[in-house]
C-alpha cells in the first residue's frame, strides 16, 4: 500500500509539472501577442485620424493657393484698375459685374471684394465704405469690423476671422503688388463658416470630436459635435476649458495660411472596440486554461487507475515497470504539435494560392471596378502602398521558371505563370513611388531577377515591362502591354534581352494610323460639339478598324487612339468630368469588343455635348421671359412648363446663371422698361402701367419706390430737370 500511495503522489506531481511547463509558456506568449495586437490597433487608429486631418489640411492649402492664383488673374483685368474703379460709378460698375460673375460661379464664397486702402470696398454686392460694408453688408460685430479695417491696411497675404452674431467668415486677403498706383490694394475672398465646417465634418465621420482652429496664433474657432446637430460652431461660453487628460489630440498646421487645427477625441470612445476585444481575449484565454486543466486532470486521474491495474499485472508477470503515464502525455503533446505544424503549412500554402488567383483575375480583367478590387485585395491580405505600378514578365529559354526562386526578390504578392509562344513566363506587379521616366525602378527589378535566378551568363532570358500606371483598375491593360512585349521579344531576333513597352509602342505608332481625313473631321466635330457629326466620324473609323485591321491587339490600340481627342476635349470643357466616371469608362472600354466600345463611346459623346445643350436651354428661357414679362399673369409655373424643368430646378438654375432669383430678374426687367418709358415718352403713368405687367397703378408705384428709392413722378421730374440744366 505504501508503494501505491507514492506512485499516486508522483503521478499528480508529474501531471502538474508537465502542465505548467508546457501550457503556461503558451499562455504567456498568447497574452503578449494580444497586448501587442491591441497596441498596434490603437496606433493604427491614431494614424488613420492623422492621415484624415492631413488630407483636409491639403484641401485647405490647395483652396488657398487657387484663390491666390485667381487674385493674380484679377490684377490683370483692366476693368478692375484703380483709376477706373475710383473715377465714377458707371466705370466702377463694369468692375463690380466682374466680381459678381466670380462670386456667382464660386459656391464657396459669400463675397468677393477689392480694397484700395481702408476707405472704400468694391464688392460683388456693390460699392460702399469699408466700415459700412463690414457692419451692414456682412453683419460683422464691432470688434470684427475694427479687425477688418486693420486687415485692409495689411501689406501681406494672410487669413483672418470675422464674426457675426450667430456665425462668421474666413477672409483670404491677398495683397496686390501689380497696381503700382495703390500700395494698399488687395483682393479678398469671404468664405462662410458653414462652408469651412463642411470640410471639418469629415473628421467626425467615425468618432465624435471637438475641433479647435487657431488662426495666426491668436483667434480660436471652436466646433463641437452632437448627435442631433452634428458639427456646429460653439459660442465663447461653450468653448472647451477643462484639461485634456484622457483625450487623444491630433493636430496639424498650415504655415502658409497661419492655421492650426486640433482635433480632440474621447479616448474611451475611440478605443472602445479595441478595449472590448482585449478584455474578451483575456477572458477567453483564462477560461480555456481552466477548462483544459480540469479536463486534463480528469483524464489523467482515469489513466492513473488504468496504470495502477497495469502495474499489478506487470508485477504478477515480472515485467519491468515503465513510466507509462509520462509517455502517454508526451505522445499527446507531440501529436498536437505535429498537427499544428501541418495546419499552419496548409494555411500558408492556401494563402499563396489565393493571392495567385487574385493576381490572375486582376491581370485578365475579370475584376475592374475600383471598389471591388480594393475589397478583394483587403480580404486577401494584399496591400498596395505606392502611387504607381507596372507589370513585368520574364521568360527563360529551355528552363521551367520556379516561382519560389523569385518571389522573395520581387517585393510584391501579385504574380502568376502564363504560357507565351510555347514557353512559360512569370508575370508580376511591382509598385513604384514615381513615374519611372528613366527606367531606374524597372532596371533595378531586372538586376534582382538575374541575381535570384543566377542568370548572369544565361543567353535565353527575356524580360519585358509595361509602362507606368496609377489606377489599379487598369492592371489588365498593363498586363496586355507586358505580354505583348514578351511576345515581340520571342518572335523577333532584333529585340534586346530587356525591353520596355514605351519602345515597342514607338515602332507600332509608325505603322498603325487612322485615316487622316477621318481624324480631321472627327476633331473638327468635337470642337464644334456637333453630336451627329461626331457619331458619324466614329462610325467611319470603327468600320476602318473592323475591316482593315486583322489583329485584335492592333484594333485595341487604334480604339485607344480614337479616344485621345475626345478625352482632351472633355478636359478642356470641364475639369470636373475628368475626375468623374467619364474618362475612366473611356479607358476601361478601349480594349473591349467592337459593339461594347461603340455603345460606351456614344454615351461619352452624349455627356460631352450635354453641357452645350443646357446652355441653349437657358438662353431659350431668358428669351421667352424677355418677350412675355409685360403680361401680368406670367408666373414661374408657366416658365417651368415651357422649359420642361421643375420649379425648384429652374429657381436653382436662375440663381447659378444670373446670381438672382426669378422674381428679382422679372422685377428688374419691368423697372428698366418703366424708367425708359418715363424719360423717353410723355405717357401718363396710368398708360405705362399696363405695359409693365402690373394690374393697378398703386401696386406699381409701391414697387417702383422700393426698387428705385423714389416714386415714378419724382423720377421723371428729376430727369427733366437734369436734362434742362
Amino acid at each position: 500500500m505504501v508503494i501505491k500511495k507514492m506512485n499516486k503522489k508522483t503521478m499528480i506531481i508529474k501531471f502538474f509539472i508537465t502542465y505548467f511547463f508546457i501550457v503556461l509558456p503558451l499562455l504567456f506568449f498568447t497574452i503578449i501577442i494580444t497586448m501587442n495586437t491591441t497596441t498596434r490597433m490603437k496606433k493604427d487608429v491614431n494614424e488613420v485620424l492623422a492621415n484624415q486631418l492631413n488630407k483636409i489640411c491639403a484641401q485647405l492649402i490647395n483652396e488657398y493657393q487657387n484663390y491666390e492664383e485667381n487674385s493674380i488673374r484679377l490684377y490683370s483685368r483692366p476693368e478692375l484698375a484703380e483709376n477706373k474703379m475710383k473715377s465714377n460709378y458707371i466705370r466702377a460698375r463694369k468692375g463690380i459685374e466682374v466680381l459678381e460673375d466670380i462670386n456667382c460661379n464660386d459656391p464657396y464664397t459669400v463675397d468677393v471684394f477689392l480694397s484700395y486702402g481702408n476707405h472704400y470696398i468694391y464688392s460683388a454686392m456693390g460699392y460702399s465704405k469699408c466700415k459700412v460694408h463690414f457692419e451692414n453688408v456682412l453683419s460683422c460685430t464691432k470688434d470684427s469690423t475694427l479687425k477688418a479695417l486693420e486687415l485692409m491696411d495689411t501689406k501681406e497675404n494672410r487669413v483672418e476671422v470675422l464674426y457675426t452674431d450667430k456665425s462668421g467668415y474666413l477672409v483670404y486677403h491677398y495683397m496686390n503688388r501689380n497696381w503700382a498706383s495703390s500700395v494698399g490694394s488687395s483682393v479678398n475672398y469671404c468664405i462662410d463658416f458653414d462652408q469651412f465646417k463642411l470640410k471639418l465634418e469629415q473628421l467626425t465621420d467615425r468618432f465624435p470630436a471637438y475641433i479647435i482652429v487657431t488662426i495666426n496664433n491668436q483667434e480660436e474657432i471652436h466646433f463641437g459635435y452632437n448627435e442631433v446637430h452634428g458639427l456646429s460652431l460653439l459660442t465663447t461660453e461653450e468653448n472647451l476649458t477643462t484639461e485634456l487628460k484622457g483625450y487623444t489630440v491630433v493636430s496639424d498646421a498650415i504655415k502658409d495660411m497661419g492655421i492650426k487645427i486640433e482635433v480632440i477625441y474621447d479616448s474611451d470612445q475611440l478605443y472602445k472596440n479595441v478595449t472590448y476585444n482585449q478584455r474578451f481575449n483575456y477572458v477567453f484565454i483564462t477560461l480555456s486554461v481552466l477548462i483544459t486543466m480540469i479536463v486534463s486532470f480528469y483524464v489523467s486521474k482515469k489513466r492513473y487507475k488504468d496504470i495502477e491495474m497495469l502495474e499489478i499485472d506487470l508485477k504478477e508477470r515480472r515485467i519491468s515497470k515503465k513510466n507509462y503515464e509520462f509517455s502517454f502525455v508526451e505522445s499527446i503533446v507531440n501529436t498536437i504539435i505535429f498537427e499544428s505544424d501541418n495546419w499552419q503549412k496548409i494555411a500558408v500554402e492556401s494563402q499563396k494560392q489565393l493571392k495567385r488567383q487574385v493576381a490572375m483575375q486582376l491581370f485578365y480583367g475579370l475584376i475592374k471596378e475600383p471598389n471591388e478590387i480594393n475589397r478583394i485585395l483587403e480580404s486577401s491580405q494584399i496591400e498596395l502602398y505606392e502611387d504607381y505600378y507596372f507589370i513585368g514578365g520574364i521568360i527563360i529559354k529551355d528552363k521551367d521558371i520556379l516561382i519560389e526562386e523569385f518571389e522573395n526578390f520581387l517585393e510584391t504578392e501579385l504574380f502568376c505563370k502564363v504560357p507565351i509562344n510555347g514557353q512559360t513566363a512569370m508575370l508580376f506587379l511591382v509598385e513604384s513611388p514615381n513615374e519611372d521616366y528613366l527606367y531606374q525602378k524597372r532596371n533595378s527589378v531586372v538586376q534582382r531577377l538575374i541575381k535570384a535566378g543566377k542568370l548572369e551568363n544565361t543567353g535565353g532570358i527575356r524580360i519585358g515591362f509595361s509602362q507606368m500606371y496609377q489606377n489599379i483598375s487598369m492592371a489588365s491593360y498593363a498586363y496586355i502591354e507586358a505580354v505583348s512585349t514578351l511576345r515581340k521579344m520571342s518572335n523577333c531576333q532584333g529585340f534586346r534581352k530587356i525591353e520596355f513597352w514605351e519602345n515597342v509602342i514607338k515602332a507600332r505608332e509608325e505603322v498603325l494610323q487612322l485615316p487622316e481625313k477621318d481624324v480631321e473631321g472627327y476633331v473638327k466635330a468635337l470642337k464644334e460639339e456637333n453630336q451627329s457629326d461626331i457619331e458619324y466620324w466614329i462610325q467611319r473609323m470603327n468600320q476602318y478598324i473592323f475591316y482593315q485591321i486583322d489583329s485584335e491587339e492592333n484594333r485595341c490600340y487604334l480604339r485607344f487612339c480614337m479616344l485621345q481627342p475626345l478625352i482632351m476635349m472633355v478636359k478642356n470643357q470641364d475639369e470636373s468630368h475628368v475626375k468623374g466616371k467619364l474618362v475612366s469608362d473611356a479607358i476601361k472600354y478601349a480594349s473591349s469588343s467592337g459593339e461594347e466600345f461603340n455603345e460606351t463611346i456614344n454615351k461619352i459623346v452624349f455627356q460631352y455635348c450635354k453641357k452645350t445643350k443646357k446652355q441653349d436651354d437657358f438662353v431659350r428661357i431668358i428669351k421667352y421671359i424677355d418677350e412675355n414679362f409685360s403680361r401680368y399673369d406670367l408666373s414661374l409655373d408657366e416658365v417651368a412648363a415651357y422649359s420642361g424643368f421643375t420649379k425648384a430646378y429652374l429657381s436653382r438654375l436662375f440663381k447659378s446663371k444670373t446670381g438672382k432669383g426669378y422674381s428679382k430678374y422679372v422685377t428688374e426687367l419691368r423697372m428698366n422698361k418703366a424708367k425708359k418709358l418715363l424719360v423717353e415718352t410723355d405717357l401718363p403713368i396710368k398708360d405705362i402701367v399696363p405695359q409693365l405687367g402690373y394690374i393697378d397703378v398703386p401696386n406699381f408705384r409701391k414697387r417702383f419706390k422700393i426698387e428705385c428709392g423714389m416714386n415714378a413722378s419724382a423720377y421723371r421730374k428729376e430727369y427733366v430737370e437734369n436734362s434742362n440744366s
